[in-house]
Formats: C-alpha cells, structure tokens, sequence
C-alpha cells in the first residue's frame, strides 16, 4: 500500500527512466553469468587477489581447452597458501592435467606428484609412472 501510493507520486517518465536503467544494467550483467569463464573472470575484476575465482577460472580454462591461460592463473596459486589441502591438491591437478596438454611433461609430472603427496591415489601414480615411460621415449 505504501509503495503503491509512493509510485503514484513519482513522475511516470523518471519510472521509465528507472527501469531502462535496470534494464540496461541486467543486459550488461548477463554476460557475467553466462558462463563459468565469465563469471570467474568478473569475480576477478572485483578482487583481484580471490583465489577461488582464480582457481575457478583456471579450471574453466582447462575444461576448454585453454591450457595455457589455465597455467599462467593457476601456477601462481599453487605458491601461495591455500585455504586447504583439498583445494591445493584440486588445482595442482588442474594445473597438471593443463600442462600434460602442453607437452610440459615434467611439470605435469611435478605438480601430480605434488598432487599425490597431498592424497595418494593409485591412479595418479600409475599416470606418474605412464608419463615419465612417454618421456623416456623421447
């Protein structure tokens, strides 16, 4: 009842004026949500030093394939204290997995090795050993 008696009061054009603001505002907004890429990298603008927006760019990244701006986010995560030991084995696998993709095989390596330390895993020492024989090889 208040608001509709406060409506009333305010001139129709500033109500349109209003509401193509918000509008406009949704539109340019909508990018943000559209994927994880650019959510990620909107969170990232806002705070610049949120690792969970770091790391979730670089997982977006990896998941398309974009190995190298993976790496280049998550490397420097990797330094720098993690909230904890699941998370940094998370991104040391991600970031891994990005370099294995590069050809970077003895990074991929280290960081799954890494990885391992943190949660030993059968399957993530047979890749160890199954990278380290491809690398023999060359």
């Amino acid at each position: 009842m208040l608001a509709a008696l406060l409506i009333e009061r305010i001139p129709k054009p500033a109500i349109a004026l209003l509401l193509v603001t918000m509008i406009i505002g949704c539109v340019f907004e909508d990018n943000t949500w559209s994927d994880s890429e650019h959510f990620y990298s909107r969170a990232l603008e806002l705070s610049p030093i949120n690792q969970m927006a770091g790391d979730g760019l670089g997982r977006a990244y990896a998941r398309d394939g974009k190995y190298q701006p993976s790496v280049e986010i998550l490397a420097p995560l990797v330094a720098e204290s993690q909230p904890s030991a699941r998370r940094l084995q998370q991104t040391l696998m991600t970031l891994a997995y990005s370099d294995e993709h590069l050809g970077n095989l003895q990074a991929a390596i280290n960081y799954y090795s890494q990885a391992d330390n943190l949660y030993p895993r059968a399957e993530i020492e047979k890749h160890v050993i199954d990278l380290e024989n491809q690398m023999a090889h060359y």
